[in-house]
């Protein structure tokens, strides 16, 4: 057998399979330099111009290319800047100034300036657009605008509460404990007080603050300031306590200021000009003359205190007669005080002349109403504060029927008899108060306590104020609300003279110590910072008005 010297080809069915091959026909090497050089022909052509020189590259296209890019790159900056400011994050970092040299940020200055805005100035929340617009405006007479005004405030308000805090640290200062229980329950409260707020406007909180305080502010930076506030006022109040007042400079005070320190004691009858809304100006003086002579006709009549009532009446008219039957205590006035807003203003200038004397009588004219004075006594107001007990029956005076007024007072007398019929206890009578009593405050026994003089209707305030009251002492008063059970608990230890008189010494002492420390400190804005105060628009941040701490006093 012969040996085929070839080599044995495999096949598929050997189990090796081959790429699938494809034909392709080759080019001569020469034809391919050939059409490479024609193609670099065709495109110089195309560069040329029809003078056959090379055409001039197109720079416009360049350009565009270049701007385009510029402009999307200035676009995304913007939005960025954008979304940074509207976030509060500039706000949030940059100083907008300085006091001493403790640094303010931008968003403090704002959140100070959103609560004056609200709070002194009446403006509202001045991050809306609405009243972004409005701050720019100026008031009438003001070289200033809304803006500038209230940043003002802010910065007053800032330059001290940073002054007093640092002081408050160096004098080692610290809140009581009960302080320290009344600045939690009220930092507790704030979120809560917010967020009816913003329900209230009808918008989220994070938005309700935004319009308030502008962007950044948060809860916990409103909770921080108050907390400083309220330490910052403690501390205030820690030193006007303290103040020491001499009795020398008491009575050197007295002596400046006896109309504000006295009380007066006085009768008086009023007879006001009746006349219709749409009257003439002949038939209102006419009026007006009318109840002049009868108050000289009652004064020509009137002998001393004894009459002075029955002359009252027999000269008032029936709707004033009537007020007289329901009330005849009514033309007598005790204990008042010249800062009483009942009383007539040219009737008090009269009383408190130093002329006058005891008995003295005469009709003093006002502007539609002529009154019958008889001046009886004045003095010191050496009574003092005072705590009492009360339950009222309410039953208004002047509109109520007789029957009502009857079943009132019949049930305030019952009341009252039960009381006496039991324990005749403070405490007793506290628990009949929140059974019976139509007062606010039924549900705290009906205590008032350390009253000042001129806080309450007159026929509850003379009965609590006579100095021969003593502590268990009961009694029925009727004023224009109804009738009020009384039980008296005790006076203050201090006359109400000395008492003023001390607190306005001590005031005055205080504010100056206040202000020597403020004065003292120096306020240095930051121009970019302060552009962001009490804005919201990043144009107006960028290009607008600086406010200039050194150009304001504060």
């Amino acid at each position: 057998m012969e040996h085929d010297n070839k080599k044995k080809v495999e096949t598929p069915a050997d189990g090796v399979k081959f790429p699938k091959l494809t034909s392709k026909k080759t080019e001569p090497s020469e034809w391919k330099t050939d059409r490479i050089r024609a193609e670099r022909r065709a495109r110089l052509a195309e560069m040329k111009g029809k003078d056959g020189g090379k055409k001039p590259i197109r720079t416009r296209t360049v350009w565009r290319r270049v701007v385009a890019i510029v402009v999307a790159a200035a676009i995304l900056l913007a939005a960025g800047v954008w979304v940074l400011f509207r976030f509060g994050v500039p706000q949030r970092s940059v100083n907008a100034l300085s006091i001493d040299s403790e640094k303010v940020t931008a968003s403090e200055m704002n959140m100070i300036t959103g609560l004056h805005a609200m709070n002194i100035f009446q403006i509202g929340l001045i991050f809306t657009p609405e009243n972004q617009a409005m701050l720019k405006e100026m008031p009438a007479e003001s070289n200033h605008t809304y803006l500038d005004m209230v940043i003002d405030s802010a910065i007053s308000e800032l330059r001290m509460n940073k002054t007093l805090n640092r002081a408050m640290t160096d004098a080692g200062f610290e809140l009581t404990e009960d302080d320290k229980a009344m600045l939690e329950a009220n930092v507790a409260e704030l979120p809560i007080q917010f967020a009816q707020a913003a329900e209230q406007s009808g918008a989220s909180l994070p938005i309700f603050l935004e319009y308030s305080f502008g962007p950044g502010v948060s809860m916990e930076d409103l909770e921080n300031y108050y907390r400083e506030s309220f330490a910052v006022n403690a501390f205030i109040t820690d030193h006007y306590n303290n103040v020491e007042v001499t009795e020398d400079e008491l009575e050197a005070y007295y002596g400046e200021n006896e109309n504000q320190l006295d009380m007066v004691n006085y009768y008086l009858a009023e007879f006001t000009a009746d006349y219709a809304e749409d009257a003439d100006e002949e038939t209102v003086q006419a009026a007006i003359d009318a109840v002049a002579d009868t108050a000289k006709s009652m004064l020509e009549e009137l002998d001393d205190a004894d009459n002075f009532y029955d002359l009252a009446y027999e000269f008032a008219s029936d709707e004033q007669k009537a007020a007289l039957d329901r009330n005849p205590g009514s033309v007598y006035h005790q204990f008042e005080l010249y800062s009483d807003p009942q009383t007539p203003s040219a009737v008090k200038t009269w009383l408190f002349d130093e002329a006058r004397s005891e008995g003295e009588m005469a009709v003093v004219d006002g502007t539609n109403s002529s009154y019958v004075v008889l001046f009886e006594s004045r003095d010191r107001a050496n009574v003092s504060d005072y705590s009492v007990r009360h339950i009222l029956i309410r039953v208004d005076r002047d509109t109520a029927s007789d029957k009502e007024i009857e079943l009132a007072k019949t049930e305030a007398e019952n009341i009252l008899k039960s009381y006496e019929d039991g324990e005749q206890t403070e405490t007793a009578f506290g628990e009949l108060a929140m059974q019976h009593s139509a007062d606010g405050n039924a549900q705290q026994g009906g205590i008032y306590e350390d009253v000042p003089p001129g806080q309450m209707v007159p026929e509850f305030e003379n009965w609590a104020l006579n100095p021969e009251r003593t502590a268990g002492d009961t009694t029925i008063v009727q004023s224009q609300f109804g009738f009020h059970i009384m039980y008296f608990v005790s006076h203050g230890d201090t006359p109400y003279w000395e008492t003023m008189a001390r607190a306005s010494l001590a005031n005055d002492e205080t504010v100056a110590w206040r202000d020597d420390m403020v004065s003292a400190a120096t306020v240095e804005g930051s121009s970019f910072g302060m552009k962001m105060v009490g804005k919201t628009n990043i144009f107006d941040i960028l290009f607008g008005h600086s406010y200039d701490p050194a150009e304001h006093s504060h």
